[in-house]
């Protein structure tokens, strides 16, 4: 049973951009396909065209931790909002699917999504470099 209202976001959007609600559309599903395995994805598009995205990820060996990753919002549609309005949809997503902890990883410099990531109540636990990438790295924890 789904508790979250997709409608409710689309709403938040649509008045973030000033723009109809039947513009906007919002898709949270499950998914098998990918190099990812077994995850949900969250889309959005305004226009038809793709806008922004994030996955959540069962965390392997642990049922009650879920893993969210990769998340996106174009260039162009960035500072409106979008961003924060579709990592509140992941976090509901993931307590109505029954998850006790999420836990993500941003790019340390990245203030936007540290601005996001802080504003929804995810607790930093770590930070080191990356060898692969040599990007200095965040990881957070929250409660669902």
């Amino acid at each position: 049973m789904e508790d979250y209202d997709i409608r409710k976001y689309r709403v938040e959007i649509a008045e973030l951009l000033s723009v109809k609600v039947d513009d906007v559309d919002i898709v949270a599903e499950s998914t098998t396909a990918g190099y990812k395995g077994f995850h949900w994805i969250t889309r959005l598009k305004l226009f038809g065209s793709h806008v922004a995205h994030g996955y959540l990820i069962p965390m392997p060996g642990c049922c009650g931790v879920i893993v969210s990753t990769e998340a996106y919002v174009n260039y162009d549609q960035r500072g409106k909002g979008i961003g924060d309005v579709m990592h509140r949809l992941r976090i509901e997503l993931a307590a109505d699917r029954g998850y006790t902890c999420m836990i993500c990883t941003d790019i340390t410099a990245n203030e936007p999504q540290a601005k996001i990531i802080k504003k929804n109540g995810w607790k930093l636990v770590h930070d080191f470099n990356n060898k692969r990438t040599a990007n200095p790295v965040s990881i957070h924890v929250r409660a669902v």
